[in-house]
């Protein structure tokens, strides 16, 4: 009996280790995932939106509660909610995979949970670009049906990225406006 391990230390251990390890796959799973299955050749930007780290941060909690409960108590009522909590991470796991906002040479998709819209360059007829010294800036885009949307410059924006942006503008003859706000 001395040289077995008790269920109670394995899902507690696995538990700690789950919480070590979520802050790393919080930060990267979204982007990695996002680059992986939505690449698209001549694309200039691709960003996953901020809900999905929050989505990954909820499906690492739900996983960490599951495991808790069966280290403290193990009967079928506990068994099946730890069930449905690990059904709920891989769920939760692969929503987050699903919003991401697209800059392509061609077009601009958005798309969210439950909504994909996609712009070409053609439907814009102004594009506003917001920014503070020292700040990131915010792209403000109009179609020529009146959609407004915004895309917030992060990281992923580089000069290289906001010349192919500015290069598209001028070649499709987009209005430009760029504002410093105070």
């Amino acid at each position: 009996m001395l040289n077995r391990t008790s269920p109670r230390t394995v899902f507690i251990v696995f538990s700690i280790l789950l919480i070590i390890l979520a802050p790393v796959f919080v930060f990267i799973f979204p982007i990695f995932s996002v680059e992986t299955f939505h690449f698209e050749k001549g694309q200039i930007v691709l960003i996953p939106s901020e809900k999905n780290f929050y989505i990954v941060l909820i499906a690492f909690i739900s996983i960490i509660i599951g495991l808790l409960i069966l280290a403290f108590k193990r009967n079928w009522m506990t068994y099946f909610l730890s069930g449905l909590l690990c059904v709920a991470f891989f769920a939760l796991m692969y929503v987050s995979t699903i919003s991401y906002t697209l800059i392509h040479k061609e077009f601009i998709v958005l798309q969210d949970i439950t909504v994909a819209e996609k712009f070409a360059w053609d439907e814009i007829s102004d594009v506003v670009y917001e920014y503070e010294v020292g700040q990131l800036g915010t792209y403000n885009f109009r179609t020529i049906d009146g959609i407004e949307f915004s895309i917030l410059e992060n990281g992923q924006f580089g000069r290289d990225e906001t010349r192919e942006i500015a290069h598209i503008i001028n070649v499709k003859k987009i209005n430009y406006e760029k504002k410093q706000l105070n």
